[in-house]
């Protein structure tokens, strides 16, 4: 087609997810690819223009733990021992590991999407992109600093999504002895009562903000590292990882007579499915779009999208 031509054809933006290079593509990488080229086949033969340009994702844990596993990484204090630009150019060194692999099977699944010209969340005007707009946001007003309960990786010292907690259930045992009320409790569940931690759990989070134990801006108070560690604030288990530390503060308590019962039942808990170690929930200072006022716009905007099932 003439350049002119071209120009006179309406542009149809899909944005696009891109995988990692440094893990294999497999059956959902497939799925959804298959879904993409779909989707911007039918918009190429209704006449519009379509750049499609195949992305990598170039940030985030699956790059930084396969480094940390590479080199004996334990927390973030190695990766400060080591230095930013350091573990960076070690990153970046794997970010492409199975490009040719990814390029043969999306090539064979005769997927429409060019390769020679693909881009990289690593590259500046890509992250520049982001950062300009995170400040149309923030310049806006509706970016602020809070705390969330997340379920935390304390072998990757981050926290993960809701749908990864969720990737690798195991059975285990776990110690009874608490206090306190809520609705959410069902006499069914263990003992039925509970007590609460509301920067450890997010129904105790919800319940106590609730009833005005803690309020939205509160400092939180939560003296566990990223690693799972105690801090300095707990004494008496300070250094201590929060699961092992369970058998010595039982053994505290009843050296200090406030120990009513102890005993253990089984019940399904979550762990990281990288690396196979139990999962805590912690809560997790970070920045959130401020939404609640614009509650109703969003959802009369939602109504108006046309959503498939596949």
């Amino acid at each position: 087609m003439d350049a002119p031509l071209l120009l006179l054809r309406l542009r149809f933006n899909f944005y696009d997810g891109p995988p990692f290079a440094t893990g294999l593509p497999h059956y959902g990488h497939i799925l959804a690819g298959t879904i993409k080229d779909i989707v911007t086949r039918f918009a190429h033969q209704s006449g519009f223009h379509v750049d499609r340009r195949f992305g990598w994702d170039c940030h985030g844990l699956p790059v930084e733990y396969e480094i940390d596993k590479t080199l004996g990484i334990k927390g973030p204090e190695d990766v400060a021992k080591m230095g930013i630009a350091a573990y960076n150019k070690e990153c970046r060194g794997i970010v492409m590991r199975y490009a040719k692999e990814w390029e043969f099977s999306v090539t064979r699944l005769g997927r429409w999407i060019d390769f020679e010209n693909d881009y990289k969340t690593l590259y500046p005007e890509f992250m520049e992109s982001v950062w300009w707009v995170f400040k149309q946001l923030y310049d806006k007003g509706l970016v602020y600093r809070g705390v969330k309960v997340m379920p935390f990786s304390t072998a990757c010292n981050t926290p993960l999504s809701n749908f990864e907690s969720h990737q690798n259930y195991k059975c285990k045992e776990k110690g009874a002895f608490t206090v306190v009320v809520d609705g959410y409790v069902k006499e069914e569940e263990g003992t039925g009562v509970v007590h609460q931690a509301p920067y450890f759990g997010a129904d105790d989070y919800r319940v106590c903000m609730d009833f005005n134990i803690i309020q939205k801006d509160s400092v939180p108070v939560c003296p566990v590292d990223a690693s799972g560690c105690f801090t300095a604030e707990v004494a008496d288990f300070a250094g201590q990882y929060v699961k092992d530390a369970d058998k010595h503060i039982i053994r505290w308590l009843k050296e200090k007579g406030r120990l009513i019962h102890s005993t253990t039942f089984q019940h399904s808990y979550p762990f990281c499915w990288r690396s196979d170690t139990p999962l805590i929930y912690k809560a997790v200072p970070s920045w959130f779009v401020r939404v609640e006022h614009m509650v109703e716009k969003l959802l009369e905007n939602n109504a108006q999208c046309y959503w498939k099932s596949l």
